[in-house]
């Protein structure tokens, strides 16, 4: 019996798929650090136990936010994740077949290196494709057209332009929805002097965040420390969102014009068909399909579960992929593939 995996590796959560199932696994992508030997003790649900019932001897870390697996000190995590989540799915097998994705901004060494790391967690063949081919398989397009697919990520956004099942242009920036986070922060502390706690910026972004105009005025209840550490709350309006959150917006725009102004004049009707496809959980933003829309002029469309969308392609090309590839990288072979498609 052949066994398959599929796992998006994301900075803040990982998804483990298998082909005809879907998502089987889901993870927090952190570990809980020893305080006093700095050894590595836990990972995923497990760390985040340990760190909230224990927080003097465990310290919590999410190794992978700042840069990607292949960063110094974060490859022995990443093998162990990976061999952890083969466990979960197949405990007794010992041959099994992985593709994860990775972010477009990788040279050919670097992917060289992470499918290494599959490899080393004891994956019998290993390979990568960049996560925004497999989003749009995940969901359900067929890569024969012209799509201009955006990842808004946690840590950040990769961008592809496909059109005739044939990869053009792709790109890794850093802005990403720890952005739209951090520009809160930032506005909340000029605006107000105050530094916001824990986990408060994304629950503001949740709940009144947005960056287009709507009929719809909402208002949130925040909670921060001053200088001295003397907590105050403050009520903040979702009109002062379109400030908070306007640098990161402009740089979002300006990564998709760049890649935008990369479609061959041919394939721009068939890109105003088709517009520009968001995933992540960074692109549920609100008001983020429409702003984009209404600057650049294509209709942008948010996939229905723009989450999943990754892990679930995966799911649908690792089956199509051919035993025993020379190159890791098969996002090339999944452009040309349309068999994945129900």
């Amino acid at each position: 019996m052949k066994h398959e995996l599929a796992i998006d590796f994301g900075s803040i959560e990982f998804r483990a798929a298998v082909p005809s199932s879907g998502i089987v696994v889901r993870q927090p992508t952190c570990v809980a650090i020893d305080s006093v030997t700095g050894d590595v003790k836990y990972f995923g649900k497990e760390a985040l136990l340990k760190s909230n019932t224990n927080p003097d001897a465990y310290r919590l870390r999410y190794p992978f936010r700042s840069g990607w697996i292949i960063g110094e000190g974060h490859a022995p995590i990443a093998s162990d994740f990976m061999m952890r989540a083969r466990g979960q799915v197949y405990a007794e097998a010992s041959d099994v077949r992985l593709l994860f994705s990775i972010p477009c901004g990788l040279s050919d060494e670097e992917e060289y290196a992470v499918a290494e790391l599959g490899h080393r967690a004891g994956f019998g063949e290993a390979y990568l494709v960049y996560s925004p081919v497999a989003a749009l398989v995940g969901s359900g397009y067929s890569l024969e057209h012209t799509y201009l697919a955006v990842n808004v990520g946690a840590s950040f956004t990769d961008i592809a332009l496909i059109s005739d099942g044939n990869l053009l242009y792709r790109a890794s920036h850093p802005v990403s929805g720890m952005s739209f986070n951090d520009a809160i922060g930032a506005y909340v502390s000029n605006r107000y002097h105050l530094r916001l706690r824990f986990n408060e910026a994304e629950r503001i972004k949740n709940t009144i965040g947005t960056v287009w105009s709507d009929e719809e005025k909402r208002t949130i209840e925040m909670v921060g420390s001053d200088a001295k550490g003397a907590v105050h709350r403050a009520l903040l309006s979702s009109e002062e969102m379109f400030t908070a959150l306007e640098e990161p917006c402009a740089e979002l725009l300006d990564a998709i014009h760049t890649a935008a102004m990369r479609v061959p004049l041919e394939a721009v009707e068939g890109l105003m068909k088709t517009g520009i496809l968001l995933f992540g959980g960074g692109a549920r933003l609100r008001g983020l399909p429409e702003m984009i829309s209404g600057i650049t002029g294509f209709r942008t469309t948010l996939a229905e579960a723009p989450e999943d969308a990754v892990a679930e392609g995966l799911a649908k090309i690792l089956p199509t992929l051919p035993a025993k590839l020379p190159v890791p990288n098969v996002s090339a072979i999944a452009c040309k593939t349309n068999s994945y498609l129900y």
